[in-house]
């Protein structure tokens, strides 16, 4: 304690100032080693934010990866389809080929959505009307819908299409 003893004052000063010395030099010390953990810490994010940014760019090119594949599933998928569908739609575009009233020229044959759509073109209009008439002698055919009919002066040709829909 502080009193008026000037032996005790000083011891008391003494310890109070090694005391402080010590303090001193601690101080210094945690601040070094807090300043290395700093930069260990510094050092180990601008690591991993690398790593990050590289792991990115690798998702990023599996993304277009898995884009591709999909695309190539879905392009399979309307394969298998287009495949099983082939039977049916064989059988019924041969009955429309094979049906065709002498000078008709069938010109574009269209499958979309279980319906097909004939494009014919003849010299004479009453060709288009026996061609439609033919498509009606065909019992799975539950509706024919003439969807344009023109005539071209310079070819001198009827032109039609006709949407046929099956049963």
């Amino acid at each position: 304690m502080y009193g008026t003893d000037p032996a005790a004052n000083s011891h008391f000063i003494s310890q109070a100032t090694s005391s402080l010395k010590l303090f001193i030099l601690i101080i210094p010390a945690v601040f070094l080693v807090s300043l290395f953990i700093n930069d260990v810490t510094d050092w180990r994010i601008g690591s991993t934010k690398k790593t990050i940014e590289r792991l990115n760019i690798e998702i990023l090119d599996y993304n277009d990866t898995a884009a591709e594949a999909n695309k190539i599933i879905q392009k399979i998928e309307i394969y298998k389809q287009a495949r099983a569908d082939h039977p049916r739609i064989a059988s019924k575009m041969e009955f429309l080929l094979t049906n065709v009233p002498q000078d008709v020229v069938i010109s574009e044959i269209r499958y979309q959505d279980g319906n097909l759509e004939v494009k014919a073109k003849t010299p004479r209009a009453l060709n288009l009307a026996l061609l439609i008439d033919n498509y009606f002698k065909d019992k799975s055919i539950s509706e024919i819908i003439l969807k344009s009919a023109s005539y071209d002066q310079r070819d001198g040709l009827f032109t039609s299409e006709v949407g046929v829909v099956h049963k």
